[in-house]
């Protein structure tokens, strides 16, 4: 708060974007009062380049001026309901605000479904939450969905999780939105560059290395017991996956070698290409790190989605003239979180010339005739294989999207395990996935054959299951049908079930991967079922042992542990409102 009386000097308790402002002030100190009341709604950081920016303004334009210029920034800066200097305690306090606002819409009309739902939507906008009601249900057959951003939720799991009392839906949407809000204006401000924080700002850096911690924290706090008593901790399960970063990386080696290995077999070719976004989307040059006038303020999810865009009409190009590819492509953050693409392509030698030409006509349709487009829009580079292997040229971007290990040193010499852990944030921050196949069988099937570790049917599975268990990528993709079989002629696909036990916000469990099915026979890869439950103190390290200022707000309750064995559905707080819950279900059953 502004002090009543100024008698201590401002470096004590003022920060420093406005300590570098105080000297401009009129004699009764309201400029200071006013450039307070907004610079204390930010991070630090982005406080104090605002003000730099201010303090030029006012220099060469006056002091109206630059006050005009921090009421844009607050307008810019100003996310719905909350503020960017908020902390994960502010997140979650204000998840709990919200998910009391919805239960409170609940009490008030407990009979009328259409207002609660215009009611709840409207809260959910109120926050910066793309929230409709979709008519057409593309996800199951039972009716139709609350749609929240990319997410399709069932009308009752959708009024679940808003007036869940934990509020962990809530947590979740919050911590998304704010992240997302925060890096956007460490962007506008020159915060996410060579010469600041490249590829991610540090407070994001910061934010999601807490996370991790939190999350590993509640990972070891929980255990897995089977049907046979059997325990383990989820920590330890993590790490048994491709979220170990280890295992990613192997996984995505092997694939790329098979794949090589498959394109020597048929004669193809390998081509490395760069697609790059228009400049208008980047924020700053790398060499001086000076802002770019062009930008338009164009977010890394934004330009992703234009990237995207520019694929699908790609491909239906190709599809068009019969051209078919196989390979993979990399999304990773050019130095000022711009996104850009490597693709490492497999490709008939006859249609190298027309895969190019494709690529630079999309590439160039956006801006094409700016300066530097033709030369850095799209690049292409023909890789030969007497003088190195595909993989061999992709490995480095690969290490350094995931944990920078075997790197000396990063693009802009950055240290690559930092830069890797920078560019891991900003994947999350922005909902960038990294790295996808092209081409090719699923990688699903593979992954459940290796539960089998070689065993199956004698016969055409034995060969595939004994390819996933050795590794050899290539043999699975051959026995598969090769790289371009449409999924109906694979020989193998994942099978599933479909699950009616009710999950955490009573809806049914739904479909379930169980195992592999070939041809007519099911085989199946999970053979124990397990249920989640808190680890009892003494089982846990010492140094993970719950103080009272530990989060167990984000874990979850043992008294119902959500597992796909024992699953507690939490019981509503008014009967009022299960029977509003079961009046939403049956007047959307049919629609859709």
């Amino acid at each position: 708060m502004w002090p009543a009386k100024r008698i201590c000097p401002p470096s004590t308790w003022a920060s420093k974007a406005e300590q570098i402002l105080w000297h401009l002030d009129n004699s009764d100190g309201d400029d200071r009062r006013f450039r307070h009341e907004i610079f204390r709604q930010w991070p630090n950081r982005i406080a104090y380049a605002v003000a730099k920016t201010y303090l030029n303004r006012h220099n060469t334009h006056g002091l109206s001026e630059a006050n005009l210029f921090l009421l844009d920034m607050q307008e810019k800066f100003k996310p719905a309901n909350m503020a960017l200097a908020w902390n994960d305690d502010d997140l979650v306090s204000e998840a709990e605000r919200a998910s009391k606002r919805c239960r409170e819409v609940l009490e008030l009309y407990p009979r009328h479904i259409d207002e609660v739902l215009r009611l709840l939507l409207g809260i959910c906008k109120g926050y910066g939450l793309d929230a409709t009601i979709t008519d057409t249900d593309t996800v199951t057959e039972k009716e139709p969905h609350i749609r929240v951003g990319q997410t399709a939720l069932t009308v009752t799991g959708f009024i679940r999780r808003v007036t869940d009392r934990d509020s962990r839906w809530w947590r979740r949407q919050l911590r998304s939105l704010h992240g997302r809000y925060v890096e956007a204006a460490a962007i506008e401000v020159g915060l996410v560059k060579v010469q600041a924080g490249i590829y991610a700002s540090d407070e994001t850096v910061a934010s999601k290395r807490q996370q991790n911690r939190r999350n590993r924290r509640i990972l070891e706090s929980m255990q897995a017991v089977s049907e046979d008593g059997e325990c383990l901790s989820l920590a330890e399960l993590s790490d048994l996956t491709v979220s170990n970063p280890r295992i990613r990386r192997a996984e995505l080696m092997t694939r790329a070698r098979g794949f090589e290995e498959v394109a020597k077999s048929l004669g193809h070719v390998a081509e490395f290409y760069t697609v790059t976004c228009p400049s208008r989307m980047h924020r700053s040059y790398a060499m001086t790190g000076t802002p770019n006038p062009k930008y338009d303020e164009t977010t890394p999810r934004e330009a992703q989605a234009y990237l995207a865009k520019m694929w699908t009409r790609l491909r239906s190009a190709l599809k068009r003239r019969s051209i078919e590819v196989y390979g993979f492509r990399i999304a990773e953050p050019q130095h000022d979180a711009t996104p850009h693409w490597h693709l490492l392509l497999f490709v008939h030698p006859n249609h190298i010339d027309t895969l190019r030409a494709l690529f630079q006509h999309y590439a160039l349709q956006t801006d094409g005739d700016e300066d530097g487009a033709k030369e850095h829009r799209f690049t292409a580079v023909a890789i030969d294989s007497n003088k190195g292997s595909a993989v061999g040229y992709i490995a480095k971007y690969v290490s350094k999207n995931i944990d920078g290990t075997a790197l000396d040193s990063g693009v802009y010499g950055e240290d690559p395990i930092e830069g890797a852990q920078r560019v891991v944030a900003w994947a999350s921050t922005w909902r960038i996935r990294q790295f996808q196949q092209i081409g090719g069988p699923p990688v699903g099937p593979w992954r459940e054959l290796r539960r089998l570790k070689g065993s199956g049917p004698e016969g055409k599975f034995s060969d595939l299951s004994a390819a996933a268990d050795q590794g050899e990528w290539q043999a699975y993709v051959t026995l598969m049908g090769g790289p371009f079989a449409r999924r109906k002629d694979h020989a193998l696909r994942v099978a599933r079930l479909w699950n009616d036990q009710p999950g955490q916000y009573g809806e049914p469990l739904g479909w379930q991967i169980k195992g592999v099915q070939y041809g007519n026979l099911y085989i199946p890869t999970r053979f124990v079922q397990w249920r989640i439950e808190r680890r009892p103190l003494d089982a846990l390290p010492l140094e993970r042992i719950p103080h009272a200022d530990f989060e167990n707000a984000a874990m979850p309750e043992p008294s119902s542990p959500w597992t796909c064995v024992n699953n507690c559905t939490p019981t509503l707080p008014r009967h009022d409102e299960t029977v509003l819950l079961s009046a939403a279900a049956k007047k959307y059953e049919h629609v859709g």
